[in-house]
């Protein structure tokens, strides 16, 4: 099914089914009381999003945000709660993912509670192009500072040092790297953290994955791997 730009996953909680991320970038995100709903993790194909329902939860813990277009496969839920009971391999692909989720979120929050926003948005912008597999990034400046829980004028005035320095370039919500490792050599730690963090804990299912699709990008399924082949028929 496709996934529309810049849009909640979920309507309604808890959904009655769960989906299979299989293109695009998904933030993560939290609500606070004054409405804000900065991010605290990020998924890509990888990720089952609803997945905390599987765990115990009884409504969603969190936000989905689509960034950008992408696709996913829906999974009703009461499937997917048997799964997880009678099959090993599929309760060891969740717990992976809910351990990632965890590091991630903790990474995050040292970010931006130490990094500049300068730092930050780099981190962003790279972690995102990671999950979409591509260079360009259609999401407003507004929705980043949202995202980051900083002004709209400050991812303005860094964008446009990026653009300057011709590490970016930004036309109407578009935002395309140009000199990846320059930008990379901005951002702060994180992004090279939550890279190695996400390999040693996927380890060799993403391996096994990028093997079999001929790609070396980001992990990309370890998660829907874990699917019998009774339920890959339903998709």
């Amino acid at each position: 099914m496709q996934l529309r730009a810049n849009s909640p996953i979920f309507r309604a909680t808890p959904p009655m089914s769960l989906l299979f991320v299989t293109a695009g970038a998904v933030s993560v995100t939290t609500k606070l009381q004054d409405g804000a709903t900065p991010e605290v993790a990020s998924m890509g194909r990888e990720g089952l999003l609803g997945y905390e329902l599987l765990l115990g939860a009884r409504s969603l813990t969190n936000g989905y945000l689509m960034l950008g277009e992408g696709s996913g496969v829906s999974v009703p839920r009461r499937h997917l709660e048997t799964l997880f009971q009678e099959d090993n391999e599929f309760r060891m692909r969740i717990l992976e993912l809910a351990l990632a989720q965890t590091s991630v979120t903790k990474q995050l929050t040292a970010c931006s509670l130490t990094h500049e926003a300068d730092q930050r948005l780099a981190r962003w912008l790279l972690s995102t192009s990671h999950h979409l597999g591509s260079r360009t990034v259609s999401v407003t400046q507004e929705l980043i500072s949202m995202l980051l829980g900083v002004r709209r004028t400050t991812v303005s005035l860094i964008s446009k040092r990026y653009e300057r320095e011709g590490l970016t370039r930004t036309r109407r919500g578009v935002m395309t790297i140009l000199d990846r490792d320059a930008l990379s050599a901005r951002s702060c730690e994180c992004c090279r953290t939550l890279v190695a963090l996400n390999s040693s804990i996927y380890g060799q299912h993403q391996d096994a994955w990028n093997a079999s699709h001929h790609t070396d990008s980001f992990p990309a399924g370890p998660v829907v791997h874990g699917i019998p082949d009774e339920l890959q028929a339903q998709r």
